[in-house]
């Protein structure tokens, strides 16, 4: 599976052999030109749409102005019309907070062992998440692009950086040293050796939906404000009714949230 990612990422992103040159530490990088990316579409969309939520945050405020005006004495409109139209003000700044982001929020869900962070590792062309057989990634992993050569990561709440291969500990549920199943670890990748974190991509790994009853209150604080939710299902075997229930769940609580939610 992990092989088969690998090439449809290839080709999604331009990442060609008339892309990759040699580093002189004897790393690939990849061309940084990236217009010609399908995942540009996205930019330039979300762009077009953020003007629009401007105008419309504009045509709100006007609107309440107005309602205001006509309220009250003149009988015109009801304190509850008042109220109705001043609740699309949070409602729109909501959505242009979205909005306002530079990149693209991909979070990760399934089962546990079901190749969450397979997935991931393909996307980045190296094994730097944990994965096995069982449950093995503890925490929320968020993979971003770093700006220069350098991978590392950093854990919540700390700015020093840590060798990037700590994740193996951090990260892993096995492990003796590993963090609370609630924290939340960055990993720093260097952008030019993943086409994906050169268009601003976060890639979100999540804990398997059956591991902790207290996972929907982690997900709502780390991946709320994902832009694109993406199951990864075994294909051996039947949809579970824990995830189906879970996907239900998400699809109910955040299907209103924002303009770039996709299931």
């Amino acid at each position: 599976m992990a092989a088969y990612v690998n090439r449809t990422i290839s080709m999604m992103a331009g990442d060609g052999p008339h892309n990759v040159a040699m580093l002189n530490n004897g790393a690939v990088r990849v061309n940084m030109s990236n217009v010609d990316s399908p995942l540009q579409i996205f930019v330039r969309a979300k762009k077009k749409i953020n003007d629009i939520f401007v105008e419309i945050d504009d045509y709100v405020k006007d609107a309440v102005t107005f309602m205001h005006a006509v309220t009250g004495e003149n009988g015109i409109a009801t304190p509850q019309d008042l109220a109705n139209v001043e609740a699309y003000v949070s409602k729109v700044q909501a959505i242009r907070e979205v909005l306002k982001r530079d990149h693209m929020k991909v979070a990760f869900f399934g089962r546990t062992s079901n190749g969450k962070s397979t997935v991931i590792n393909a996307m980045l062309h190296d094994k730097i998440l944990p994965s096995g057989i069982g449950h093995t990634t503890n925490c929320f992993l968020q993979v971003e692009g770093s700006d220069n050569d350098e991978a590392f990561l950093r854990t919540e709440g700390s700015e020093e950086k840590l060798n990037v291969q700590s994740v193996s500990q951090l990260g892993h549920a096995l492990c003796a040293s590993r963090l609370q199943e609630c924290s939340l670890v960055h990993v720093y990748w260097p952008r030019e050796l993943c086409a994906l974190l050169r268009d601003d991509v976060v890639l979100v790994d999540s804990p398997g939906v059956d591991v902790t009853p207290n996972l929907d209150e982690w997900i709502d604080k780390y991946c709320l404000d994902a832009d694109v939710f993406v199951l990864v299902a075994n294909a051996e075997s039947t949809l579970m009714v824990t995830v189906s229930i879970y996907t239900t769940i998400m699809v109910t609580q955040l299907c209103c949230k924002g303009p770039f939610k996709y299931y």
